[in-house]
C-alpha cells in the first residue's frame, strides 16, 4: 500500500511540473517528493527524540538532506511516470486526489518549520 501511495504521488506531481515544463518533470517530481518525506522525517524526530534525551543536531539535519537528495535523483523513472499516466487514465475523483497531494506537501513544509524551528 505505501509503495502504491508513493507512485500515486509521484504520478500527481509529476502531472502537475509536466504542465509547466516539458524536460526535467520527473526529476522535479522526485525531488519535491523526498523533500517532503524528509521534512516529515525529520518533524517526526523533532518530536520524538527530545523525549528520549537526544537533541537534534544541524548535522543530523544535513544528513537526512543530503541522504533525500541521493535518493531523489536515483528514483527519477520517466517510463514509470508514463506507465502510472496509462494506469490513472480514467481515475475517479481525481480533483479530490489532486488537492490530497498538494496538502500533504504543504502540510510536511509547514510541519518541518514549525517543529525544525523549535
Amino acid at each position: 500500500m505505501l509503495n502504491n501511495s508513493f507512485f500515486y504521488i509521484y504520478y500527481r506531481v509529476c502531472k502537475f511540473y509536466s504542465k509547466f515544463t516539458k524536460d526535467d518533470y520527473c526529476a522535479f517530481a522526485s525531488t519535491t517528493i523526498m523533500a517532503t518525506i524528509g521534512l516529515l522525517f525529520c518533524s517526526a524526530s523533532s518530536l520524538i527524540l527530545p523525549l528520549f534525551g537526544f537533541q537534534i543536531s544541524s548535522r543530523y539535519l544535513t544528513g537526512v538532506s543530503i541522504i533525500c537528495i541521493i535518493l531523489s535523483l536515483l528514483i527519477t523513472d520517466e517510463q514509470k511516470y508514463l506507465e502510472l499516466k496509462e494506469h490513472y487514465k480514467n481515475e475517479k475523483y481525481s480533483s479530490a486526489k489532486g488537492w490530497l497531494v498538494t496538502g500533504l506537501i504543504i502540510g510536511s513544509l509547514i510541519c518541518g518549520f514549525i517543529f525544525i524551528r523549535h
